[in-house]
């Protein structure tokens, strides 16, 4: 019995996590297609890999700097796939290595919290998981942050024990998950000035050893050199926009229900910690400092959310709480039933629609249709967001881009332009950048802003039918139009 007592423990930020992921699981299997478009993407080039080893370019994105070598940065994540893929369905592999993930986060969250002498990790794994519905949210979308995050606590830990080489590792293989190794960078900086100015000199080494492992990873990516174009777009885009690229969540503010949700919860309770407890080690300085300059990320990107939540619910786990030992218990576990009932909630109320609109049907009809009635390796014009339906089931065609508009952007910005402004509704000529492309399919989405082009693109027709204004429709359904614009004959 004692011995079980002592594995149990030992095990305990495996066993909480492991609770907490049991709990938010049946959220992925709301529907039996994916909540977020990306994870085709992700689960075809994880299949491409198993059939064809490693894909050095994606051809599939034809006017991306992907067709000129593979710079996306979620190389781990996608490698996670291919054991599950061996016993599943590519559906169920991807909640699968999902699932797997998050298990990594929240262990190496409980595990860093334990080792700063944290206790009632099950308040902190319940924090982790519900405190923030637009946090769970985010989880459950099939990326590479999660991985991200583990690796991030893991860094954390190895640089507070002065553990020079595993830091540098951690940091990395970081740079193969998620773009977020900047708050690794912040991180190690913060905290190599406070031991500074403790002259606690001997943090330095560890904080500069993750910095050159970042540098290394990012120098010695497999895209070499292209990598450059991908990562600098992505990762400077958190601070400013470039012209003439469209905004997507890097340079987007939160709304303030948004953060609200995002945050709130443990703002209040940081606050509140702050006023009945402190801890004033230098991990626990260098975490709030941390915490308040992705605050003031938040003025520049919504994506800040995702860091900054982990940090706040690592900020809180160790503070020194002045309530008497029996005030604590009582206060956490009504914190923690409040939480779980309102973050499980709304987390479903907010997810659900969510997936039930994310329904690929349609998109899949539509990329079939493709494969069946157009010659092979023939470029389709495709909105940058709709590639990875098209590119799962289709890989019969080629596409302009997919995943970011950064990578159209890298590899031709006034391209780019063109396609941009065929998208979205504002070219005075759309009928005629198909065939200034050198392209002769293209695909819309039937919603508002593509229903206007829709219509422009058949009153060009009507009221001028020459050969340079030629557009004909080959398919339809609810979601999706393909036409086709014949080559212009030779004068």
């Amino acid at each position: 019995m004692f011995q079980l007592k002592k594995y149990l423990a030992r095990a305990a930020p495996f066993l909480w996590s492991l609770l907490c992921v049991v709990l938010i699981a049946p959220l992925s299997y709301l529907a039996d297609y994916l909540p977020d478009r990306d994870a085709y993407a992700h689960i075809k080039i994880a299949q491409l890999i198993m059939q064809q080893g490693w894909q050095w370019t994606l051809p599939w994105m034809d006017h991306s700097i992907m067709a000129v070598r593979y710079v996306d940065y979620h190389i781990l994540y996608q490698l996670l796939h291919i054991p599950f893929l061996l016993v599943m369905s590519p559906e169920d592999a991807v909640k699968a290595a999902n699932m797997a993930a998050m298990l990594f986060a929240s262990t190496s969250l409980l595990a860093l919290i334990r080792a700063q002498g944290g206790r009632r990790l099950w308040f902190w794994a319940i924090l982790f998981f519900f405190a923030s519905p637009i946090f769970t949210g985010r989880m459950l979308f099939a990326r590479g942050w999660p991985l991200f995050l583990g690796l991030m606590f893991l860094f954390i830990g190895f640089v507070h024990k002065r553990r020079a080489i595993p830091a540098f590792v951690t940091a990395l293989i970081s740079v193969y998950t998620y773009p977020g190794f900047p708050i690794l960078v912040a991180f190690a900086g913060i905290y190599a000035v406070a031991c500074a100015v403790q002259k606690d000199f001997t943090a330095i080494k560890p904080a500069a050893m993750g910095i050159l492992g970042i540098a290394a990873g990012v120098m010695f990516h497999p895209a070499f050199p292209y990598q450059f174009a991908g990562y600098w777009y992505e990762i400077g885009g958190r601070f400013f926009h470039p012209a003439g690229l469209e905004k997507t969540a890097e340079w987007q503010i939160p709304a303030t229900e948004v953060a609200l949700v995002g945050m709130g919860v443990c703002l209040s309770l940081l606050a509140a910690a702050l006023l009945v407890g402190t801890n004033r080690t230098t991990l626990g300085i260098s975490l709030l400092l941390l915490s308040l300059a992705l605050i003031a990320a938040l003025f520049s990107s919504v994506r800040a959310i995702e860091y900054l939540h982990p940090v706040l619910v690592l900020t809180l786990a160790i503070q020194n709480w002045r309530l008497p030992p029996r005030w604590q218990f009582a206060s956490a576990a009504a914190i923690a039933l409040g939480v779980l009932l309102w973050g499980g909630s709304q987390t479903y109320m907010r997810t659900r629609p969510f997936v039930e609109q994310m329904n690929p049907a349609e998109a899949f009809d539509a990329a079939r249709y493709l494969e069946k009635h157009t010659p092979r390796d023939s470029v389709v014009m495709l909105s940058w967001d709709e590639f990875p339906y098209f590119f799962y089931t289709n890989v019969h065609n080629r596409y302009l881009n997919g995943l970011n508009p950064i990578y159209s952007f890298a590899r031709d910005p006034e391209r780019h332009g063109l396609v941009r402004s065929f998208f979205e509704g504002n070219a005075v000529n759309a009928h005629l950048i198909p065939h200034a492309l050198g392209i002769e399919y293209a695909v819309l989405k039937i919603y508002p802003s593509h229903k206007t082009i829709i219509e422009t693109l058949f009153r060009t027709v009507r009221e001028n039918p020459t050969p340079t204004r030629r557009v004909e429709e080959l398919y339809r359904n609810q979601g999706y139009v393909i036409f086709r614009f014949p080559k212009i004959p030779a004068k």
